[in-house]
């Protein structure tokens, strides 16, 4: 990790932009060859992604977990870059579960455990 940091922070004149730092970055993780970037490409790594699929899988099945930043919103991460929607189509892509689909387990769920109104003790929710 202090690698990458120390690449990122120091490895590059003043002049260099974010973005350089950044390509610069990962020209060195890849050994100098091009990564290509697209949605289409994620979404056919997505298909051999045992550990990330399984977790998709069940937040497209259960919980509808979705880490995103509105345009607009008081997130504090980088805003727009990656959409509700694009969550979705993942959903569709990969599994056949359809934005509704996802919408009705999601309800299932809170339904089950009952929602913000959980009945029970012993409950941690570590992420908040």
């Amino acid at each position: 990790q202090p690698q990458l940091c120390d690449s990122l922070l120091n490895d590059y004149n003043d002049t260099a932009t974010p973005m350089e730092r950044l390509a610069g970055v990962s020209k060195e993780q890849n050994n100098d060859e091009c990564v290509l970037i697209s949605w289409e490409s994620y979404l056919h790594e997505l298909k051999n992604d045992v550990g990330f699929r399984s977790w998709l899988y069940q937040t497209c099945n259960e919980f509808g977990f979705y880490q995103t930043c509105d345009i607009g919103s008081n997130c504090p991460f980088g805003r727009g870059y990656h959409s509700v929607d694009q969550d979705l189509e993942m959903c569709d892509t990969l599994f056949g579960i359809t934005a509704k689909m996802v919408r009705d387990n999601i309800q299932g769920t809170l339904e089950y455990y009952g929602g913000w109104n959980m009945i029970g003790s012993r409950i941690l929710i570590p992420n908040g």
